[in-house]
């Protein structure tokens, strides 16, 4: 309280009278123990104690906590005074309460912040999708210029974010309620996480606008070749219908696709159709792989020197330890040791390939930054695993079986992509549809309703469904976290259609259809690009499939836009319908924003586990400074065993780091160190000393069950259980669970 300037003697803290204030207790026993008799003064003394206390309690002023909160404070100042451990503990449920509240507002915030950047993201990357095609009618008319606009709009909004959460951490901190002093030596640490979220998305906003700049200007001259062989084949096709009328005869089906045909192989015959250059992926992740590993010495050099990169990610990987020393045998066991980075490994490869699997879904061009962003995975996942020790042979066989399956699967989307983009593939692909527009308009049908239904279908279509599966994830995760309607696989499949799936949202193509009615349009190609432009910052349509459309259309512009408008309204429907229909775990494949993953990175927190009994970390934010958990385990749940029996341990942290037992870890070899100086070994960690805790009657329950499961696990021997144990119901262990997290 001394840096609270306002208080300025110990009476402005705390009432207190010398003459009342001041209690001497008596021991307990008169004489030696255990056969010494009960001290009469000091039962006298406790009587006349508590006495005093009940009659200040009634005559003073009202208090901001109540009879109950007054109970907790007492009982977590007995046990500090018990154990003379003042420092900060979560076994205090009013602290507890406090930080948990601070943490909830705060993901809260951190919500905002990120869901508002993956809507800038969506839209910018729209913007970019759409750049150079007739929706864009922007001033900027070169691609890095946009790139570089982008990028200098998205720290504005960066900045604005950050200073919005640093401003909301400061309005807590000033509020009475919540007990929020109770967490003040917390606050910079918040402060911290604000600061590093923002450069957490700054890092990956980049990246994504770098990847979207780079296939955009890809796609530039290839989308340029296919506008001019759909001109040319106009033309062709426009003079082919003047000289068929010339004929002045009725000609049948026959003659007609006769006609065509000549005139289409002739077309295609004089353009040289350039095949696509493939590009060789496993060149280019290759080189992402050295860039990566590039300050890790010459060794690492030699490995990777050692095989071409295609030969790795075959088969499945298997750790291969470089023999393991006696004191490392004695931690682990040799065998143990190996399965505990195995296990690491598989998670390491079980993460990466989810991430491959959401790039793949969005079937596009690849981008070298795909592999960035998972060799990043990779390092801060070897970081949070460091205590199981692992050398830097394993990081580069773990990055090199990763990076190799990433690189063969990245390669047959690539092609994929070429293959669909081909020229000479889209332009065949589209004959029958020219086929049937050169007859009628040869006839002069009204191609009103039909060119109205293609437009819906073949244009509309796929581009809300893109914007549905981009814009979709975020609005889930929003829900999911703030509605109980969530809380069941059931009632979560239900939501899944609502919001963007709502009537109102197809109003954003309905409106653009009237805007566009309204202005001057000279035909129906400028009249379908000012839908399309109104629609720019929403959806990104296929140019393929807008240019085969363009041509050979005679359709009436009224009429046709009074058919869009009931074709749109059809294809809200049929959308509505295909959503029911589709099973839940389609639909979250096709987001690209996946709620899975952006739920678990919340609720993970920093991934940090602790370094003997492997419980979570649950400190807020991610920039924070400590690593703690308000529940320890026994450290059997860790692997750890005694050294000289091999048996699993039963205690737990809390009550180890009082005790005078040592430990062994891979930073001091085969030297055993103290327990109560584990902060030499793991200065991050705090784990407050108590040696009357007991794991709860939860992990005492799990342990007692699965105590042969986790010896075969961990290659050790069972560990000694007590009977006591082995009498704990499940009921109680839920009880007891209930009671650590402060549930009611």
């Amino acid at each position: 309280m001394e840096n609270k300037e306002e208080n300025m003697s110990f009476t402005d803290v705390m009432e207190y009278s010398p003459d009342t204030g001041n209690w001497y207790i008596p021991g307990l026993w008169n004489g030696t123990p255990p056969m010494a008799p009960v001290n009469a003064g000091y039962s006298e003394a406790v009587y006349e104690l508590k006495k005093n206390i009940i009659h200040i309690l009634g005559s003073c002023g009202s208090s901001a906590n109540n009879i109950l909160e007054f109970t907790e404070w007492m009982k977590s100042l007995w046990t500090a005074v018990k154990h003379e451990n003042f420092i900060f503990s979560f076994r205090n449920s009013l602290v507890a309460d406090a930080y948990m509240r601070l943490c909830t507002e705060f993901n809260k915030w951190e919500w905002d912040f990120k869901k508002e950047m993956y809507t800038w993201v969506t839209q910018a990357e729209t913007r970019m999708s759409n750049f150079g095609t007739p929706a864009d009618k922007s001033d900027i008319s070169d691609m890095r210029e946009l790139h570089l606009h982008l990028k200098n709009e998205v720290l504005t909004e960066l900045s604005k974010w950050e200073t919005k959460l640093l401003e909301n951490l400061d309005k807590y901190f000033k509020q009475t309620e919540g007990h929020v002093y109770l967490v003040e030596g917390y606050r910079q640490e918040f402060a911290n996480s604000a600061k590093s979220l923002r450069r957490e998305i700054e890092c990956s906003v980049f990246n994504q606008l770098k990847a979207a700049a780079d296939i955009r200007q890809r796609m530039t001259e290839l989308d340029q070749i296919k506008e001019n062989h759909t001109k040319e084949l106009e033309g062709r096709v426009g003079a082919l219908i003047k000289e068929c009328r010339k004929e002045k005869v009725q000609m049948s089906e026959e003659e007609l696709d006769k006609e065509f045909d000549k005139m289409w192989t002739k077309t295609v015959k004089e353009h040289s159709f350039t095949k696509m250059k493939v590009e060789d992926i496993f060149t280019r992740v290759s080189h992402c792989l050295r860039t990566n590993l590039s300050t890790k010495g010459g060794h690492v050099s030699h490995l990777l020197s050692q095989k071409s990169l295609k030969e790795y990610g075959q088969d499945l990987f298997k750790y291969k330890p470089q023999g393991p020393s006696e004191w490392l045998k004695s931690l682990f066991s040799a065998q143990g040791h190996t399965k505990a980075v195995q296990q690491i490994a598989v998670g390491i490869i079980t993460v990466c390939s989810q991430m491959v699997n959401e790039k793949m879904q969005r079937k596009s061009h690849y981008h070298d930054t795909y592999i960035d962003e998972i060799l990043k995975k990779i390092d801060e996942s070897l970081q949070n695993n460091q205590d199981v020790g692992t050398d830097i042979t394993f990081e580069v066989s773990l990055k090199q079986h990763i990076c190799a399956h990433a690189a063969r699967r990245f390669q047959r989307m690539h092609q994929d992509f070429l293959q669909k983009k081909d020229p000479y593939r889209c332009l065949n692909e589209n004959k029958e549809k020219f086929l049937a527009d050169f007859k009628d308009v040869f006839r002069n049908v009204d191609q009103c309703q039909k060119k109205a239904e293609e437009f819906t279908d073949r244009c509309l279509k796929p581009a809300v469904e893109d914007f549905v599966n981009r814009s979709l994830g975020p609005d889930i995760i929003g829900e999911m976290r703030t509605s109980e309607q969530f809380s069941t696989r059931t009632s979560f499949q239900y939501s899944l259609l609502l919001d963007l799936l709502s009537k109102d949202d197809f109003k954003n193509i309905n409106n653009a259809i009237q805007k566009a009615k309204t202005e001057k349009c000279d035909n129906l190609k400028s009249f379908v690009e000012v839908v399309c432009q109104k629609l720019v910052d929403k959806l990104v349509i296929s140019q393929d499939a807008l240019g085969a459309f363009m041509i050979l259309n005679n359709a009436n512009q009224e009429q046709f836009a009074r058919w869009l408008t009931e074709c749109v309204t059809e294809m809200a429907q049929t959308l509505r319908e295909k959503f029911k229909k589709t099973d839940i775990q389609t639909k979250l494949q096709s987001l690209h924003v996946n709620p899975q993953n952006e739920l678990f990175n919340t609720l993970i927190g920093c991934g940090k586990q602790c370094p003997f009994c492997k419980a979570p970390c649950e400190a807020g934010g991610t920039a924070h400074t400590e690593h703690f958990t308000s529940l320890h385990r026994p450290q059997a749940l860790g692997t750890y065993r005694w050294s000289d029996t091999q048996k699993l341990c039963i205690d737990i942290c809390s009550s180890l780091v009082n005790s005078d037992f040592s430990f062994l870890c891979i930073e001091r070899e085969d030297q055993p160190h103290p327990y109560k100086r584990y902060r030499e070994i793991y200065p991050d960690w705090k784990i407050p000393p108590d040696a009357s805790l007991q794991a709860s009657d939860y992990w005492k329950y799990v342990l007692a069950k699965f105590n042969d499961e986790f010896a075969a696990a961990y290659d050790a021997k069972p560990a000694d259980i007590p009977e006591a144990w082995k009498e704990i119901t499940k009921e109680k262990a839920e009880a007891s669970l209930k009671e650590s997290f402060l549930i009611k």
